[in-house]
């Protein structure tokens, strides 16, 4: 069948629903799975005439068993697969949210909203590498931004057979290369048919956060020749000025990007752990920018980073103007008059200032007890019980009490 439909059970298990998403390898259902009553997605690809389950790669068989194995908040579960009726199928877990893609169509993210996708998308490639479990297609059409902001990676365990299946035209010639990944985010060995591993994947994290960043991928041409071009012989560009990122995000996104496998970190785990570290520095210093009453550390991101950052996972109230910026003018606001009593007031606070200072006749007002001579101690202080300065210190707090309400009457 070459499209689904609606009323279509496949493998007498998975009843489709609606149909989410199509494009040049298959379809993407929402589905019902009528055994486990669960809500599903199923993503259908085009097979050849006399597709069955037993005719899958063998290594996609296993590769599938291995994904479904991960079991990590940021990736979407991989229930079953077979084939059903010529076409492959995959059942996943259903994720409702939009995917990085649709985000990023209305502008590059700002650099904390960058370190939150990035450091989910990073937790997610160690988990699937622990797994022995290479995605091979890293962009962010399989990066899926939930309503709460939790990040979930898709296509894991699936995204080597798409890589076995695809080919891409050269530019106006009939001549065809093989290569697995998404040329964009793809990392050099992948564009030239090399195999791919653990190291490919954070090459494409790398394209992912440097996008993010941007709006834009580092590699850019006409055609997929280029590109391969491109990656095979250049260095990525360093990240732009205007992308705000900060050095230390800079230099681990030129470690992602390195051309040689050997240059980029080693395991993804570790990325995770820088880009978590980078994101909670972030959260330190917010918080430092409110104490100080400035707007928050994502606020003052989308100010000062030109062409304006999307925040994606905060919520924007309404547009106020910048606390560190120019206020009302005096002709807006006249000054507050002096208040009568407020002369009164502070001769009230001098006065009893000075009043634990002043010495009548050579004593303090305010005196410390004088211990009482060697051998006759009272108590366990060791003093007698100082009246005189308990009565003092009562009358200074009441006149400091009668001050204070004369003030606020006349004030009020």
């Amino acid at each position: 069948m070459s499209g689904a439909d609606a009323e279509h059970v496949v493998a007498d298990r998975y009843r489709l629903l609606t149909r989410i998403g199509r494009g040049g390898m298959g379809e993407v259902w929402s589905g019902r799975d009528l055994r486990l009553h669960r809500d599903v997605a199923v993503k259908i690809f085009h097979g050849g005439p006399g597709a069955t389950a037993s005719s899958l790669p063998g290594w996609l068989r296993r590769e599938g068993i291995a994904a479904a194995q991960i079991v990590h908040p940021n990736v979407a579960v991989l229930y079953d697969q077979g084939a059903h009726q010529d076409q492959i199928f995959l059942v996943m877990e259903l994720v409702s949210g939009a995917t990085l893609a649709d985000v990023m169509r209305g502008g590059r993210l700002s650099v904390r909203d960058t370190l939150k996708i990035g450091s989910q998308v990073a937790e997610a490639l160690a988990a699937a590498h622990a797994a022995r479990v290479v995605h091979r297609d890293i962009k962010p059409q399989n990066v899926l931004v939930t309503p709460d902001g939790t990040v979930k990676v898709v296509d894991f365990g699936i995204a080597g057979f798409l890589a076995d299946t695809r080919s891409w035209s050269l530019g106006g010639s009939s001549a065809t290369v093989k290569g697995s990944g998404t040329p964009d985010y793809a990392a050099p060995e992948q564009v030239m048919g090399n195999n791919a591993d653990a190291r490919s994947d954070l090459y494409s994290l790398g394209t992912l956060l440097y996008a993010m960043l941007t709006g834009e991928v580092p590699f850019q041409a006409a055609n997929f020749l280029d590109v391969m071009r491109q990656k095979a012989t250049e260095d990525a560009p360093p990240l732009p000025p205007g992308s705000g990122a900060p050095r230390e995000l800079a230099e681990l996104v030129a470690e992602l990007l390195a051309r040689e496998p050997e240059r980029r970190p080693t395991a993804a785990r570790q990325v995770a752990a820088r880009l978590r570290a980078m994101l909670e520095r972030s959260g330190r210093s917010e918080a430092e920018v409110e104490v100080q009453g400035s707007t928050s550390l994502d606020e003052t991101l989308r100010v000062g980073e030109a062409g304006g950052a999307k925040a994606l996972l905060t919520e924007a109230g309404p547009e106020t103007p910048p606390v560190w910026g120019p206020g009302p003018s005096k002709d807006q606001v006249a000054p507050p008059e002096p208040s009568a009593w407020e002369p009164l007031a502070a001769t009230g606070a001098t006065v009893l200032s000075a009043l634990a200072a002043v010495e009548v006749r050579g004593r303090s007002l305010l005196p410390s007890p004088a211990p009482l001579p060697s051998g006759e101690p009272v108590g366990e202080s060791g003093y007698p019980f100082p009246w005189r300065s308990v009565l003092i210190r009562a009358l200074l707090l009441l006149v400091a009490a009668a001050v204070t309400l004369v003030v606020v009457f006349a004030t009020g």
